[in-house]
């Protein structure tokens, strides 16, 4: 009788457990495609182009993902800063709703490399 009780509470906690797990995975996962593209930015010829390409290959899913690379000035020099968005999907069921729709976001900014 306790256990049809508690059992699915805890099943709900583990699911959202395993969903927050999820969404610092793609956190984790746009930093390093926003470093990853800012790098490769900084020393191509073409950064704009370069820069799109590997934060979106980082990622990899460009359905989802929004890149936008820009030129500034940073401290008197040039930099280039890759900005990366990426709308989360919730796949688990129960807690999955909670997420769905949102984004997660990181941005990187680097010297160009003459």
């Amino acid at each position: 009788m306790e256990l049809a009780l508690v059992l699915p509470i805890v099943v709900v906690l583990l699911l959202s457990v395993v969903q927050v797990g999820l969404v610092v995975r793609a956190q984790l996962r746009v930093e390093h495609a926003a470093h990853e593209g800012a790098r490769a930015a900084a020393v191509a010829d073409d950064p704009v182009a370069v820069g799109r390409r590997v934060a979106l290959a980082a990622v990899d899913d460009p359905d989802r993902t929004e890149v936008i690379v820009t030129s500034e000035q940073v401290g008197g020099e040039d930099a280039v800063r890759v900005s990366v968005s990426w709308r989360l999907t919730g796949t688990l069921p129960l807690v999955g709703s909670a997420v769905d729709g949102r984004t997660v976001q990181a941005s990187a900014a680097l010297r160009v490399e003459p």
